[in-house]
């Protein structure tokens, strides 16, 4: 199937994006509670600002195809930091490397994340933190536009974007003002909600192909179009947008894409019980069979 089977329902974008936008309270919820967050909390404050932003930049970019889920990696990322607590660059890329080596949690194309650790490690950008860690809080595209420079690929691309947002995390973490426009990672989460909310309409039934189809770099456009309008009803980042987004997509499959169950999970689990939370489940949901 090509890309043009795929076409963006502008108008239930932006009924998305209007319901989304009366849900700041429950992104900061979010955003607190998910282990990302948690992992580059910890981590910046048990080795410190330069060395902790240097390490979840770097794992950020080699963050894809992961063996575990993504909430599992970044735990036992986090924790084999802190325990291994490294000194200096050095210590840290080394550090990083035994942890891919001697864990089962990021394995795919193992030769070519070390490849990029190594490139990394070994350029200004993982330097800088020690001078100024918080340097590009205001200009989080400047950051993604360098990595992208380093790497030599799209800054749209999956892993460049991400860690912009983690790098977001890492600002919000220690209080700092954050600004810059990015684009949302189009990976299999966003894919998949754009399908399930109705804002991307295709007539095949195959969900699991409909999301191969979207991730592919000629496709993914129309994803990254879809989220912008969402963004900018909703006056919510895309860095702010994709930690929404790939949080309720995780407990919206744990639950069976059943609104009520994923309301209550959320109700009980989180303590956010706002009525107004069934209306967007249900939109979320609507196009899953």
């Amino acid at each position: 199937m090509g890309c043009n089977e795929y076409v963006l329902d502008n108008d239930r974008a932006v009924y998305l994006g209007r319901l989304l936008g009366e849900f700041s309270d429950l992104i900061d919820l979010l955003e607190e509670n998910d282990p990302q967050y948690i992992s580059v909390k910890s981590i910046i404050k048990h080795i410190g600002t330069g060395l902790g932003v240097a390490a979840i930049i770097a794992n950020a970019l080699i963050s894809y195809q992961l063996t575990s889920k993504g909430e599992i990696y970044w735990s036992m990322f986090g924790k084999w930091i802190m325990d291994k607590s490294p000194k200096d660059i050095d210590e840290l890329r080394k550090t990083h490397k035994e942890f891919l080596l001697k864990t089962k949690h990021n394995v795919f194309s193992l030769k070519n994340k070390l490849k990029r650790l190594e490139k990394f490690y070994g350029s200004p950008l993982a330097k800088e933190p020690f001078m100024n860690p918080f340097k590009y809080c205001s200009n989080i595209d400047s950051l993604v536009y360098l990595l992208s420079k380093l790497f030599q690929v799209d800054p749209s691309s999956k892993t460049m974007v991400f860690a912009g947002k983690i790098y977001y995390y890492a600002c919000k973490s220690n209080g700092k003002e954050i600004r810059g426009d990015i684009v949302i990672p189009v990976d299999r989460r966003n894919s998949l909600l754009t399908i399930t909310s109705c804002i991307i309409k295709t007539r095949s039934k195959d969900i699991r192909k409909n999301i191969e189809d979207l991730m592919k770099p000629n496709c993914r456009s129309i994803v990254v179009e879809a989220w912008k309008i969402v963004s900018i009803v909703s006056s919510i980042p895309i860095y702010r947008l994709d930690s929404l987004t790939w949080l309720i997509t995780g407990i919206l499959q744990a639950n069976g894409y059943d609104p009520l169950s994923s309301y209550e999970h959320i109700c009980k689990h989180l303590g956010y019980c706002n009525e107004k939370l069934k209306e967007l489940l249900r939109t979320l949901t609507e196009c899953t069979n």
